[in-house]
């Protein structure tokens, strides 16, 4: 199964990263006409890469800068020195190649699509908790006989070169182990355990999609190679349409006429006086565009986007006229699932941290909180616009619950501003394009008569 699973892996991420030679073996491994005798050459093959920026784009819409994290008790009431403890941490360099939690987790998402998971592994450097990236190419999630869903540990293995005293040079093979009591590091013959005493693996997994009976998740890649091996063939078809039918060729209207008698000039109009007709050339037909570009939308849709056309685009929104990739309805449900996988994992990797640091308190009145943005704040002007009209209409919480506030903050909004209201019958108001309220003439600085 691990084994089987590094190929698949390693595959997924040549498609991402539009290894030639591995994706032209897999087209042909579908495409192959077994009439021909010599299968298509890597020479004459084309990929145009739409894995990749489909994938990216996709990752953009987990709105994962605008996460807010904080610390608080069972009551709802903030714990202001651990919150502080743990922000602070978690804008510190105690990620992947030092970079501060928001950074890595841009590279979480990119890669939780790549590989359908992630593994965080977290250890202690200097007392303070350090997050890394396990590598998921031979990354091996080990499970209980009983219960495939128990994680009991991990384990990951890399080549790295060493030197002996000698200064002789050679690879060997490495593999880091992490279970419930120690880290295990085994490089070649030697081996060097690390007992810790935490209560749980310092690991935290997140899976992009569950499968059944596998701890391991698929990846985002997987739903893409077929559409991208059809948006390869129609590419291939207008290269060697545009290789091989250039120039125009021509026949008789009528091919049991005979041809006159006489020289056969090649001056323009007098090349043969007799009735005739364009049968092939010019390269690529516009059917075989049209053709790549319904693939290309198909391969667009299946990552749950979707492709608004330039001239769509232009009367929209008067604007550039460049084309556009927005998430469709498949796509948001898509996105809406992820979500609560990653909360989980933010929540995990922020409490593991504390305990590894003895910030956690005894007992359990202790909650980490962790809010995404909506995914409609994207377009601010939209938002706007909806919170707006629901003012007119009069659903004030449902205005203010577009702005991002919840219905208990939105009743506590109106309650009080009607305590205030004085004059100003309308208690909302216009609202400017940063959903305040616009203050006219005779306001205070806090927009009050």
């Amino acid at each position: 199964m691990a084994d089987n699973r590094a190929d698949l892996v390693t595959k997924y991420r040549n498609y991402y990263d539009n290894n030639i030679s591995v994706i032209h073996q897999g087209f042909l491994s579908r495409f192959k006409d077994t009439d021909v005798v010599t299968a298509l050459p890597l020479q004459q093959f084309v990929s145009q890469n739409h894995i990749q920026p489909a994938l990216d784009k996709r990752c953009s819409f987990i709105p994962v800068d605008g996460v807010t994290i904080s610390v608080e008790d069972k009551e709802g009431k903030p714990l202001e020195d651990l919150d502080k403890w743990l922000r602070d941490w978690l804008e510190g360099p105690n990620f992947e190649d030092d970079i501060d939690f928001f950074g890595y987790m841009l590279e979480v998402v990119e890669n939780n699509e790549k590989d359908g998971e992630v593994a965080n592994k977290m250890i202690l450097v200097d007392a303070v908790p350090q997050v890394r990236r396990m590598d998921d190419i031979n990354l091996k999630i080990a499970t209980n006989p009983e219960n495939v869903y128990e994680t009991t540990g991990y384990s990951t293995t890399w080549t790295q070169e060493q030197v002996d005293l000698e200064g002789n040079a050679s690879d060997v093979e490495v593999t880091e182990t992490i279970d419930g009591t120690e880290y295990i590091m085994t490089t070649g013959d030697n081996v060097v355990r690390q007992s810790h005493s935490f209560g749980f693996i310092p690991v935290v997994l997140i899976k992009r999609k569950s499968q059944k009976d596998s701890p391991y998740g698929v990846s985002g890649i997987a739903d893409l190679m077929e559409p991208q091996d059809n948006v390869n063939r129609e590419a291939t078809n207008i290269a060697r349409a545009n290789k091989y039918g250039p120039w125009g060729l021509y026949a008789l209207k009528d091919p049991n006429a005979a041809l006159p008698d006489g020289p056969i000039t090649l001056d323009p109009g007098s090349l043969v006086p007799a009735p005739i007709e364009k049968v092939s050339g010019d390269g690529a037909s516009d059917e075989l565009f049209q053709e790549r570009n319904e693939e290309v939308d198909h391969l667009y849709e299946a990552a749950g986007l979707s492709r608004d056309s330039a001239n769509d685009v232009a009367s929209a929104s008067n604007g550039s006229g460049k084309a556009q990739i927005v998430l469709n309805s498949n796509g948001k449900r898509y996105v809406k699932k992820q979500l609560p996988r990653y909360k989980k994992m933010i929540k995990l990797i922020c409490e593991y941290a504390m305990k590894m640091a003895s910030k956690w308190p005894t007992g359990d009145n202790i909650v980490i909180v962790v809010t995404f943005p909506s995914l409609d704040q994207e377009d601010r002007a939209v938002v706007i616009s909806e919170a707006t009209l629901m003012f007119n209409m009069g659903f004030e919480v449902e205005g203010f619950k577009a702005l991002g506030k919840t219905e208990d903050e939105a009743k506590t909004i109106i309650r009080l501003q009607r305590d205030e209201q004085v004059s100003n019958p309308d208690p909302i108001g216009p609202l400017d394009d940063n959903g305040q309220p616009i203050k006219s003439e005779g306001d205070d600085e806090d927009g009050q008569r």
